[in-house]
């Protein structure tokens, strides 16, 4: 019985590191999304005059 009562403790282990590691790998991506929207929208509003941020922006809207 000690041999089984290991096995799933061994497993419960296991099954939260890899719940852990899942829930971190998610905030980053969370986060790496948010950082380069931003940088998009940063270039985007840097690049042309008014009237090509305009098509740009439109542009991108229809892309959605």
């Amino acid at each position: 019985m000690s041999k089984l009562s290991q096995a799933l403790k061994h497993y419960k282990n296991d099954r939260i590191n890899t719940e852990n590691d899942l829930i971190n790998t998610i905030k980053k991506v969370n986060l790496d999304k948010a950082i380069l929207f931003r940088e998009k929208q940063s270039t985007l509003w840097k690049e042309g005059d008014d009237q090509n941020q305009s098509t740009l922006v439109n542009s991108l809207r229809k892309e959605k």
